[in-house]
């Protein structure tokens, strides 16, 4: 069967930090559970990263073989648990470590280390995240039986995404700052600091050098694969490795389905943000639509009077926050960021999962 890769995410993320999720989810996965996806792309486009992924593995093979360790060792999964929090902490150290002494003052051998430990940490920190923002997924449409058998284990996943997820933005704001100072000491402009590899900028530091041309390139576009760093479509990599791209028709649609996080009915005019520096663009009473919300979103979200995200499920950012905030919301549509523009009237009935347009800016 012809695997189906859909979009998963996407992010302002920097490549070292996307190639420490792809180790995550292609190396470490092997490692742990002799397990990993058959693909995981990352698509560098317009200054953002987009993950691309097979639903059916993560939700399918991949449960699975959680449940599998689950039935075999009980506490499996409090051991990943375990993993994430010491790994968490690990970096949560690092980071303070390295804000107090600034980097200019460290030496290149200092900075090479802190960079290798750094991304290590944070590697072994990924994996066991995937776990937990996996297993719960879709696990409220299995049979009741089999929800009530693994309850304890669904909730300690929820409680462990909850207790670690704000720490993501900070990850990848010391990863720019690493690639920054590294690429400054090799008299290279920091603004090329999401576009330096891992081995690139261990190469700086050890040789002075990197292939200017190959960053200015990524800038424009990049794929990160099973075959390492390619500047080929995404569409003609996929159809040459024998994949399937999903893809979605958005033209003339109406009405976006998706999953009531919190119920409500409300009318407003849509805001999209898909980063933090168009957050200062929100106006309290605006309908927010994303990608997908993080921890660094909670200050608009508690401006506006609904939100609507193309990811996730009921136990991501989003969910959680509209359930403490009792705000309408609608998850997992897909399409709303590119359905939507700003300005649009639109419906969000999330008594159904339903958002409704009804007034087009353009």
């Amino acid at each position: 069967m012809k695997i189906i890769l859909d979009k998963a995410i996407t992010r302002d993320w920097s490549l070292v930090f996307s190639e420490s999720w792809y180790l995550a989810y292609m190396k470490e996965g092997k490692k742990v559970l002799n397990w990993a996806l058959s693909e995981n792309i990352y698509e560098g486009k317009n200054g953002m990263v987009t993950a691309y992924r097979a639903p059916s593995e993560l939700l399918g093979t991949f449960r699975d073989v959680i449940l599998r360790e689950i039935e075999k060792d009980p506490k499996w999964l409090k051991k990943q648990s375990d993993i994430l929090l010491h790994y968490g902490g690990l970096i949560e150290k690092m980071i303070e470590e390295v804000s107090s002494k600034g980097l200019k003052d460290l030496s290149s051998r200092e900075l090479e280390s802190i960079f290798k430990n750094y991304f290590e940490a944070n590697v072994k920190f990924n994996f066991p995240y995937v776990v937990m923002l996996w297993f719960p997924i879709g696990m409220e449409s299995l049979p009741r039986d089999v929800q009530d058998k693994y309850g304890s284990h669904i909730n300690l996943a929820i409680e462990m995404r909850q207790a670690t997820e704000k720490l993501g933005p900070r990850i990848d704001e010391l990863f720019k700052r690493l690639c920054g100072e590294i690429l400054r000491r090799g008299n290279i402009p920091a603004d090329y600091n999401k576009y330096l590899s891992y081995n690139e900028a261990i190469d700086l530091l050890k040789k002075g050098k990197v292939n200017l041309i190959e960053l200015k390139k990524r800038k424009k576009y990049f794929i990160l694969t099973n075959e390492g760093i390619l500047f080929e479509k995404i569409e003609d990599y996929a159809k040459r490795k024998g994949f399937e791209l999903k893809v979605i028709d958005s033209k003339g649609v109406k009405e976006i389905k998706g999953q009531s996080a919190f119920i409500g009915k409300v009318k407003g005019k849509v805001r999209i943000i898909n980063d933090k520096s168009k957050f200062k663009l929100f106006k309290p009473g605006e309908i927010l639509v994303a990608s997908m919300t993080t921890p660094d979103y909670l200050s608009i979200l508690k401006e506006s009077s609904a939100f609507i995200t193309d990811e996730g499920g009921i136990t991501c950012h989003a969910a959680i926050i509209a359930r403490e905030l009792k705000k309408p919301c609608v998850i997992g549509t897909k399409i709303a960021t590119k359905v939507l523009n700003d300005g649009d009237l639109v419906e969000v009935d999330a008594n159904k999962g339903v958002v409704r347009i009804l007034e087009k800016t353009r």
